[in-house]
């Protein structure tokens, strides 16, 4: 069978008060899709790594680990839909600087944040988080790769700024709206 290198993935999913309804809805089934690919990949021994670690956390005007990194197949998805609430600001900066810093000495990382909008919580600076992912960057040349989602419009200046930071600091970056 085919094999890669073992993945650390690292997701952000945002759970502020802007998130409620559909948009969360839609944020969770993302992260469930994301793990089930990778644990059917593992399965199927198709392109697998024994590895792969995966880490959640949540914020809203915290940051809020969900899980320790776990492999694929120990992720309880099915309980984080009914786990999760929308409520409260958006403390974006600071989430960004606590998943860059937990990034893992694995082959291969990616860092996946989910968010509908701009920074809302007085916490850390747009300059510190974009700080923290060139760090990350350096540390782990060519081997990260940061997918950043937006949901809204609102904060797309702020996931702007971390896309052409991580890029200029040789990372991999991919912003969808």
């Amino acid at each position: 069978p085919k094999t890669r290198k073992a993945l650390f993935v690292s997701t952000l999913l945002d759970t502020s008060a802007s998130m409620t309804g559909s948009k969360l809805a839609a944020a969770v089934e993302g992260f469930t899709d994301l793990v089930h690919h990778l644990r059917a990949h593992a399965s199927k021994r198709m392109v697998s790594a024994p590895g792969d670690l995966v880490v959640l956390s949540t914020f809203d005007g915290e940051v809020k680990p969900q899980f320790p990194p776990l492999p694929p197949g120990k992720v309880r998805t099915g309980d984080l839909a009914k786990s999760v609430r929308a409520g409260g600001r958006t403390a974006l900066y600071d989430a960004v600087i606590e998943a860059a810093g937990r990034l893992r000495p694995t082959s291969s990382r990616v860092s996946v944040l989910v968010t509908d909008g701009a920074d809302t919580f007085r916490g850390g600076k747009q300059s510190q988080a974009v700080d923290a992912l060139v760090r990350a960057c350096h540390a782990h040349v060519g081997q990260l790769q940061v997918l950043l989602l937006s949901v809204g419009t609102d904060g797309l200046s702020d996931l702007q700024a971390m896309d052409q930071a991580v890029r200029r600091a040789g990372g991999r970056c991919t912003l969808r709206q």
